[in-house]
């Protein structure tokens, strides 16, 4: 177990013949905060919806900023990503209902929609946060955000499968079988 100031974590790792090969957690409940919420950017207007899955994102699709979520993109998908997590911060999308103490968007998820897979949603992101670290995971507590809002739209279901990819495009990095 692991107490993180969003509630209590609950992990289990899986291991064969001393290698980790599964990771299973249940998070703390995620919900959707806000939608198509306008950002002004130099970019132009854009339209984030802003989740909770531990902590507070701003998630938009980087075609939206023209842009897509790959390693040669990152010095603008850091730029952009900055722009809407500061702009979103100051809104009350970014309040806590119940704790304070949560409040503020901690992260943006710029996001590329790579379709359906026979098992669920596909998705890659990059996920930056504090004032412009970018994750190199798919981010656990982010994935949970993405999930409420895609589970909002019906295109999650209870018992599907969310293939969360990160930037990086790398096999150890893909959160696969996250479920509803």
């Amino acid at each position: 177990m692991l107490d993180v100031p969003s509630g209590r974590v609950t992990a289990v790792v899986t291991r064969e013949r001393g290698v980790v090969t599964r990771v299973t957690f249940r998070n703390v409940d995620s919900y959707v905060l806000g939608r198509d919420v306008e950002v002004a950017t130099e970019r132009g207007v854009v339209h984030a919806d802003v989740s909770y899955g531990g902590a507070i994102y701003a998630s938009v699709p980087a075609p939206a900023v023209g842009l897509s979520v790959r390693p040669e993109h990152y010095a603008e998908l850091l730029a952009i990503s900055r722009e809407i997590k500061w702009a979103v911060n100051d809104t009350n999308w970014a309040r806590h209902p119940e704790d304070s103490r949560l409040g503020g968007v901690y992260a943006t998820m710029l996001y590329d929609d790579l379709g359906q897979t026979r098992d669920g949603p596909h998705q890659r992101n990059v996920t930056v946060f504090a004032d412009g670290q970018v994750g190199r995971s798919p981010c656990g507590s982010g994935t949970s955000a993405r999930m409420a809002l895609l589970a909002a739209d019906g295109r999650l279901e209870p018992g599907q499968a969310f293939t969360h990819e990160s930037s990086l495009d790398r096999h150890d990095q893909v959160g696969t079988g996250f479920m509803l």
